[in-house]
């Protein structure tokens, strides 16, 4: 195997480690902008998919990438998004979370739809940006495209996660 997959593997298991499925009846209270973010919490296959089907769009728009090396961006550009969405979810957004007692607030149902459109396109940006920036060393043509689309795609079975309850 070659040292590029070993880390691509290594990184992808420390990471679904990290997001272990949360117990079913946990009353846990996140800001409404973390909702995209915390999303493989509640089904854990997520992260496969959502690498899955990035890696298989960066495959497909940059033909002379390799499988490890594809992989190894996908999950860079991935977890440097989830970082960043976390990070402004807790401290840019408005959380819809009031106190007194804590819980969702009745602005909370109204951020989520808003939430789910603001991290796809943070996730666009900030994951074409982490492309930029190998684009010239690894020969990347559209890295915005390239994001715009895989993106779009893996959103798809987030939304189907949240919105029908059988696929959790």
């Amino acid at each position: 195997m070659n040292p590029r997959s070993k880390t691509g593997v290594l990184l992808c298991s420390f990471l679904a480690t990290m997001l272990p499925a949360a117990p079913a009846s946990a009353n846990v209270i996140f800001p409404a902008f973390a909702a995209p973010y915390l999303a493989p919490v509640i089904a854990p296959w997520l992260i496969a998919a959502v690498l899955a089907i990035e890696t298989a769009v960066l495959l497909y728009r940059e033909r002379h990438l390799q499988l490890g090396g594809a992989f190894f961006l996908t999950l860079l550009t991935n977890v440097v998004s989830w970082i960043a969405g976390m990070l402004l979810a807790a401290t840019v957004f408005p959380s819809g979370i009031v106190h007194d007692p804590v819980r969702p607030g009745p602005q909370f149902g109204m951020l989520l739809w808003f939430a789910f459109p603001a991290a796809l396109v943070l996730s666009i940006l900030i994951e074409a940006a982490v492309l930029k920036l190998f684009a010239r060393w690894l020969g990347l043509r559209t890295p915005l495209q390239t994001m715009l689309i895989a993106n779009a795609a893996s959103y798809l079975p987030v939304a189907l996660v949240l919105l029908v309850p059988g696929l959790r």
